[in-house]
C-alpha cells in the first residue's frame, strides 16, 4: 500500500455489489511513476496533461487533464491489455471533476487493434468518486484499454488516480482523497523534454553472442520434425569459418533454430543482431520472443531481410514487455513461403547497439540509346501532342506544377528582409517560434525571413503553423545545423502550413460539352451562365462521382480482402480542379491550362463555380534545416511524430533543402486544397515505424491537391516513397527523384488520382522491394476501394525492376513511356515476379474477381508490366524529361533549354559515419554524359567514368568532421541539376562551417538554361502585369517611368493575342488584332490607332535590348480593361 498524503478528506458512500475482485487485477496505474505505460490520446494532450501532487486518493500523485473547449479533446490512453472474449471485465478509476466533462472510457479491440466497443462513465463535480464500467468482451476481442479523456464538444478539468482493470464485475467503492489546491499550471507540465540522442555503442551491454564456430548445440530446433533442414556450413561465413544453413522447402511448415533462454528485465530496450545471406527471396526471418517466469510467450517480433546473395545486417531494437523475464532469438522460415539462408554472428545487447552495416552489392542497370517519343514528340525543338484515342484526347502540360505554377523561380533568400533572428532556448521553443511567425505574417506578397541559428529547437505536440509571408530559414540541414526537434512521444505533425478552405461563390454552371476532351483548354457553358463569369475569375471544375459513372468504370459491387462491399458511392470520389478563366468567346471559356481527364456528360453532370480563396496561406516557405522526430530507440516505435511538414489550403509554398529523420510517415504531405507547392532537394531519412500499411509515405500528395512539384529529392527506406492518393487532380509532378532501399511501390496509391507524372524516378538498389505502379487495387481499401488508382497518369523514363500500369475503363488511359534503364540481374528479375504476383492479387473490379494475362503483360527485356498505353519499353525517350521540356517550351519557346537531370549517388549513404578519412563517392550517370562533377563542401572534383557500366566514382581524403556532398553531370556541354545534399561524418561531428549551408544561386537550381523567369524576390516590390489572371513573363521586367508602366512589346502583344511586325529601319512596331491596328515608334510620343494620332505621356523605348511600350495605352487601344492593384503593385489587364 502506498503512503497516502491527505489534506482534506472527502468521503463518498456507495453500495458495494457482487465481489471484491482485487485478486483479478490485470492492469493498474497510480501515476506515482508518472505516465509510464500511457500515451497521449490527441495532438493537444501533451500540453493539457500533467502529473500533479496537489491531490490524490492513493499515494501523493494524480494525473490532471484540462480541455479548453476548442474542439479537440485531451486525455491519455492506457496500454493494451490482453483479455478473453466472452468474459466480463471492469475498468475503475478515482475521479475528481473540477468542472465540465472528462470521463473514463473502457474499450475493447480486435487482434489488429481496431476498436470494437466503447462505454464510458463520468462523475459529479467537486468530489472524489470511484467510477466503474463493466461489460462483456465481444466475440472477436483480443485487447482492452482505459482512456481518460474529455469530449470534443465540451471543456473540462479533472483529476484521476488509482486506475485499474479487473477480470470480473466490480462495483464502485467508497474512497477518500485530498482536494485540489487552486488552479494547475500547465507550463511544460507533463514531461521533461527527452534529449535528441545520438546513440553510442558504449552504452550497450552484450548479453549473448553465438558465431557457430563450434556448432549450435546450445540452440534448439524451431520444428523438431524438420531437423534435417538445418545444418552447420563452412561454405559461407560472415566471420570465422562457419555459419548455420537453413532451408525452408515447404509452404506449409517452417524450419529453423532457437537460442537458449536469455535473462532480461521488463521495460528495458534490447537490440538483437544477426547477419544473413538470403537465397531465392528467402522467407527466413529473425524473431525476438519474450516470456514470463512461467514460460508463457508475452510478445513476438519478426524482422526480415531485403537482400539476396550477399551478407545483410538484420538488427532490431525491442522493448521487453511487462512481466518478461527471458527472451529467445528464433531464426526460422514462415509456413506460407519458402527460401534458404545462411545465418552468422547472432548477438543480443541490453540497450541500443548500432551494428556495422554490410555494404550492399549494387548491380547497375543496362542503359540504351534514346529514341524520340511519339505521344508527345520532339519536333523542330518543339513538342507535338498526339491524340491517343478516337475521341481526340491528348496529354496535358505538367509544367504548371510548383511555386507560382512555374512563373517565378524560388526567391533568393539573401534578397529578402531578415526581420528576426532566433537561437535555441534549451527549453520548449514552440510558443516563441509561433509568436515570431504570428508577428511577421504578411499577406501582401512580401516574404519576411525568420532566421533560425544553428542548434536544436524543441517543438511540442502543439506544433507550429507557418503563415503567409514567412520563411523559416535555418543554418544548415546537416547534423550540426539547425534542427527542429519534435520531442513529444505521441503522433503529431510539428510543422503545418494550413489556411482555410476555399469557398464557392455564386451558383453552379453546368458544363455543356457532351465530351470534354482531356487536353482541352476550352469549356462550353449555357448562355445564361456565361454572363456570370469574366476573364481572371478563379474557378473550380467539379466532377462528383455518380452511380452511373461508378458502374461504367466497374467500381460498383467491389469486394475487398475482408469481404466488405467497397463500392464507389455517389459523392465519394470527387474531383476538384481549380483553374483561372483567361478568355471568354460566346459561350466558351478558356482556361489557363488544360484538363487532364475527359469529362463525360452522360455519366457525370460536371460544373464550374467561382471560388474565393482569400484565406489560403500564401508565399511561405521552409529551408536549409533539419526536422527530427523523437523515438524510443526501437525502429518499430510509433508513438512519435508522423510527418515533418503538412501543407493544406495553401498556395505558392516552397520547401527546399530540408532533411527529415525518424518520422512515421512523410517529410512533406501536400493535402486538401494545397496548390502550387514546390519541394526541392529534400531528403527523407531513416523513417521509424512498423513496415506496414499507412506508413512511410515519404513525399505524399493527397485529397484535392494540385500543381505539386517534388524535384531533386531523396527517400531512404520508405514504402510509398513518392505517392499520390485520393482524388488529386494534377498536375502532380515528381521529377528527377531517387528512391533508395524502398519496401514497396512509388505509385498512385488509391482512389482516382489524375494528372500524375512520374518523370525520371530512380529506384536503387537493384534487388530491393521498391517498384512503381499506376495499378488497379480493387481488393484493398477498408470502406472505399482503392480501385482505379490513376487516370492520365504518366511514367516517363523511370528506373525500377517493375513498372506496373493498368488501363481504366472507357476512354481513360494511363501511360508508360520510355525506360531509363533495366535491371537484368537475377535478383531484380525475381523481385519483378514477386511484384507482379502481389499486384495480381489486388486486381479486382465489381464485375470480375480475376485478372487476365493481358492486364499484366510483360517480357523479360523490360520492366514495363500491364495493359495501359506503352511506348519504348526497351529504351529511354527524348525528351529525357517531359516536365522540363514542357517548362522550357513555355518560357523559352524551345525544348532544348531543359537542363540535364542529376546523376544518381549510390554511396556513401546519407548521414554515414566513418572512422576512415578516405571515402569513395560513387553512383550512376546517364548514358552520354561527358563528365560527372562531385562537389564536396562546395569544391568541385571530377569523377572517373566507367563507360561499360555508366558508373562514376571518386576517391578522396577528408578531414575529420561533417562534410556535404552533391553531384551534377554534364551532357552536351551543359551542367545539369544537382541532387539533394548528402552529409557524412568523418570520426566526429564538430562545427557548422559556412560550406555546410544549403543555399544556392538560382543558376544552379533552375531547371532551365537561358531562363527568362525572374526569382520571386525580384518581383515582390516591382510592378507586375497580368493578362486575364496570368502573369506576363519576359526576360525584361516591367518598369515604371513618370508614373507609366512600360512592358516588353512582343510579350504584351502576344499575351493579348495581337500580331506584331517590327520595322527596324524606322524603329516602329505595328500590331494588329481584329479591326484594330497600332503603330508605335521608339522615343516618340506620337502613336497611331487605326491612323488616328494619340499623344503618349511616356514614349516607347529600348531597355536591355528589348523594345518596351506603355501597357495601358496598348491594352486600352485593343479594347481591354485595365486596373491597378496598389497592394500588390500589379497592372491587371482583362480582354
Amino acid at each position: 500500500m502506498k503512503k497516502v498524503l491527505i489534506f482534506i478528506l472527502i468521503f463518498t458512500f456507495l453500495p458495494v455489489i457482487n465481489i471484491n475482485a482485487e485478486e483479478g487485477i490485470i492492469f493498474e496505474a497510480s501515476f506515482e511513476e508518472g505516465l509510464t505505460g500511457w500515451k497521449y490520446a490527441t495532438s493537444v494532450s501533451a500540453e493539457n496533461t500533467k502529473i500533479t501532487d496537489s491531490c490524490a486518493t492513493d499515494g501523493s500523485k494524480s494525473v490532471y487533464i484540462f480541455d479548453k473547449g476548442e474542439g479537440v479533446s485531451s486525455g491519455i490512453t492506457g496500454s493494451m491489455t490482453e483479455i478473453t472474449p466472452g468474459e466480463v471485465y471492469t475498468a475503475s478509476a478515482d475521479s475528481y471533476v473540477v468542472d465540465g466533462t472528462v470521463k473514463l472510457f473502457f474499450k475493447y479491440f480486435d487482434k489488429n487493434s481496431q476498436q470494437l466497443t466503447n462505454k464510458s462513465m463520468g462523475s459529479k463535480p467537486g468530489k472524489w468518486e470511484n467510477i466503474t464500467v463493466s461489460y462483456e468482451a465481444p466475440e472477436n476481442a483480443k485487447y482492452c484499454a482505459v482512456v481518460l479523456c474529455s469530449i470534443n464538444a465540451f471543456s473540462g478539468k479533472a483529476y484521476f488516480d488509482n486506475v485499474k482493470i479487473y477480470k470480473g464485475e466490480v462495483s464502485p467503492k467508497e474512497i477518500s482523497g485530498s482536494v485540489p489546491k487552486g488552479e494547475e499550471d500547465l507550463t511544460n507540465a507533463s514531461y521533461t523534454i527527452p534529449a535528441l540522442k545520438t546513440y553510442s555503442n558504449k552504452d550497450a551491454k552484450l548479453l549473448y553472442f553465438e558465431g557457430f564456430e563450434d556448432g549450435y548445440e546450445e540452440w534448439g530446433y524451431h520444428n523438431n520434425s524438420l531437423k534435417d533442414w538445418v545444418s552447420l556450413s563452412n561454405e559461407k561465413a560472415y566471420e570465422g569459418k562457419n555459419s548455420v544453413f537453413i532451408t525452408d522447402q515447404s509452404s506449409e511448415k517452417a524450419s529453423g533454430i532457437k537460442s537458449p533462454y536469455i535473462e532480461i528485465e521488463e521495460g528495458r530496450l534490447y537490440t538483437s543482431v544477426l547477419y544473413m545471406w538470403g537465397i531465392n527471396n528467402t522467407s527466413v526471418k529473425m524473431f525476438v520472443k519474450f516470456f514470463d517466469s512461467q514460460g508463457k510467450n508475452l510478445s513476438s517480433n519478426s524482422f526480415a531481410g531485403k537482400r539476396n546473395e550477399q551478407w545483410e545486417l538484420i538488427s532490431a531494437v525491442v522493448t521487453a514487455p511487462k512481466g518478461a523475464k527471458t527472451c529467445q532469438i528464433f531464426i526460422a522460415g514462415v509456413s506460407v513461403s519458402t527460401g534458404d539462408a545462411y545465418v552468422d554472428s547472432v548477438s543480443l545487447y541490453e540497450g541500443i547497439y548500432r551494428a556495422e552495416q554490410t555494404p550492399d552489392i549494387y548491380i547497375p542497370p543496362v542503359q540504351a540509346v534514346p529514341v524520340d517519343a511519339k505521344i508527345i514528340a520532339p519536333v523542330n525543338n518543339k513538342l507535338v501532342y498526339s491524340e491517343y484515342n478516337a475521341e481526340g484526347d491528348k496529354l496535358s502540360d505538367f509544367s504548371y506544377a510548383g511555386f507560382y505554377g512555374g512563373d517565378y523561380e524560388l526567391p533568393v533568400t539573401a534578397n529578402l528582409p531578415v526581420v528576426e533572428t532566433l537561437s535555441p532556448s534549451g527549453k520548449d521553443d514552440t510558443n516563441r517560434l509561433q509568436e515570431a511567425i504570428d508577428k511577421w505574417e504578411r499577406k501582401d506578397g512580401v516574404i519576411n525571413v525568420i532566421k533560425l541559428k544553428a542548434g536544436i529547437y524543441n517543438i511540442s505536440s502543439k506544433g507550429i503553423k507557418v503563415k503567409s509571408g514567412v520563411l523559416l530559414s535555418g543554418e544548415g540541414q546537416g547534423p550540426t545545423g539547425t534542427v527542429l526537434y519534435a520531442y513529444t512521444p505521441q503522433q503529431y505533425i510539428p510543422v503545418k502550413i494550413a489556411g482555410d478552405e476555399p469557398s464557392g461563390e455564386g451558383g453552379k454552371a453546368l458544363i455543356q460539352d457532351e465530351y470534354l476532351k482531356a487536353g482541352s483548354r476550352t469549356v462550353t457553358l449555357k448562355e445564361e451562365d456565361i454572363k456570370n463569369f469574366k476573364p481572371g475569375d478563379k474557378i473550380a471544375i467539379i466532377h462528383n462521382s455518380t452511380e452511373e459513372w461508378a458502374k461504367a468504370i466497374k467500381m460498383v459491387g467491389v469486394i475487398n480482402v475482408y469481404d466488405n462491399d467497397t463500392t464507389w458511392t455517389p459523392g465519394s470520389v470527387n474531383m476538384i480542379a481549380e483553374r483561372v478563366i483567361t478568355g471568354i468567346k460566346g459561350n466558351t471559356i478558356t482556361l489557363d491550362f488544360a484538363v487532364f481527364v475527359p469529362h463525360i456528360k452522360e455519366l457525370v453532370p460536371s460544373y464550374i463555380t467561382k471560388i474565393n480563396d482569400d484565406n489560403r496561406v500564401r508565399n511561405a516557405g521552409i529551408e536549409n534545416l533539419r526536422i527530427v522526430s523523437y523515438y524510443n530507440g526501437s525502429e518499430a516505435d510509433e508513438e512519435h511524430a508522423t510527418s515533418a511538414i503538412s501543407v493544406t489550403n495553401a498556395e505558392n509554398i516552397f520547401i527546399r533543402d530540408i532533411s527529415s529523420k525518424y518520422f512515421y510517415s512523410s517529410l512533406i504531405s501536400s493535402g486538401k486544397r494545397a496548390k502550387k507547392v514546390t519541394a526541392r532537394n529534400c531528403s527523407s531519412l531513416e523513417p521509424v515505424s512498423q513496415i506496414t500499411g499507412s506508413r512511410r509515405y515519404s513525399f505524399a500528395s493527397s485529397t484535392s491537391a494540385q500543381q505539386i512539384l517534388y524535384t531533386g529529392c531523396y527517400s531512404y527506406d520508405g514504402r510509398h516513397d513518392f505517392e499520390a492518393s485520393f482524388s488529386v487532380t494534377g498536375p502532380i509532378s515528381y521529377v528527377d527523384n531517387v528512391v533508395d532501399s524502398s519496401n514497396t511501390g512509388s505509385e498512385t496509391h488509391g482512389t482516382w488520382s489524375t494528372g500524375v507524372l512520374f518523370d525520371n524516378i530512380y529506384h536503387i538498389g537493384n534487388d530491393t522491394k521498391g517498384y512503381m505502379a499506376m495499378a488497379l487495387r480493387g481488393r484493398t481499401g477498408t470502406k472505399l476501394s482503392q480501385g482505379w488508382t490513376s487516370a492520365t497518369g504518366v511514367m516517363w523514363n523511370c528506373l525500377a525492376s517493375t513498372i506496373i500500369v493498368n488501363k481504366p475503363p472507357l476512354t481513360y488511359q494511363n501511360f508508360s513511356v520510355g525506360m531509363w534503364g533495366q535491371y537484368r540481374d537475377t535478383f531484380a528479375k525475381a523481385m519483378k515476379d514477386k511484384n507482379i504476383q502481389s499486384n495480381k492479387s489486388g486486381y479486382r473490379t465489381g464485375e470480375s474477381l480475376e485478372h487476365t494475362e493481358e492486364n499484366f503483360a510483360t517480357d523479360e527485356f523490360t520492366s514495363f508490366v500491364g495493359d495501359a498505353y506503352k511506348e519504348s519499353p526497351y529504351t529511354p525517350v527524348n525528351p529525357r524529361s517531359l516536365y522540363k521540356a514542357q517548362l522550357s517550351e513555355r518560357y523559352t519557346g524551345v525544348i532544348s533549354n531543359a537542363k540535364p537531370n542529376a546523376p544518381v549517388m549510390v554511396y556513401p549513404k546519407p548521414d554515414s559515419f566513418t572512422e576512415k578519412n578516405s571515402i569513395t563517392v560513387s553512383g550512376l550517370y546517364q548514358l552520354g554524359a561527358e563528365k560527372v562533377i562531385v562537389y564536396i563542401d562546395n569544391l568541385p572534383y571530377e569523377a572517373k567514368l566507367n563507360s561499360a557500366t555508366n558508373e562514376f566514382s571518386l576517391d578522396v581524403s577528408l578531414e575529420d568532421g561533417v562534410h556535404k556532398i552533391y553531384i551534377t553531370q554534364v551532357i552536351d556541354g551543359v551542367e545539369g541539376n544537382k541532387n539533394a545534399d548528402r552529409f557524412i561524418t568523418v570520426k566526429e561531428e564538430k562545427g557548422n562551417p559556412d560550406y555546410l549551408q544549403s543555399i544556392y544561386p538560382s543558376y544552379i537550381t533552375s531547371m532551365l538554361i537561358n531562363d527568362i523567369r525572374p526569382t520571386y524576390d525580384s518581383v515582390i516590390n516591382s510592378v507586375k502585369v497580368t493578362v486575364n489572371g496570368e502573369n506576363l513573363i519576359s526576360d525584361v521586367r516591367p518598369v515604371v517611368t513618370d508614373g507609366r508602366t512600360l512592358v516588353p512589346m512582343r510579350a504584351i502583344f502576344e499575351k493579348i493575342g495581337a500580331s506584331v511586325v517590327w520595322d527596324d529601319a524606322v524603329k516602329t512596331a505595328t500590331a494588329k488584332m481584329g479591326e484594330t491596328e497600332i503603330k508605335i515608334t521608339q522615343n516618340k510620343k506620337e502613336a497611331y490607332v487605326n491612323g488616328n494620332i494619340y499623344m503618349l505621356d511616356v514614349p516607347a523605348t529600348v531597355l536591355d535590348g528589348r523594345f518596351v511600350v506603355p501597357a495601358r495605352f496598348i491594352a486600352e487601344s485593343f479594347g481591354c480593361t485595365v486596373e491597378w492593384e496598389d497592394s500588390s503593385k500589379t497592372v491587371k489587364i482583362y480582354k
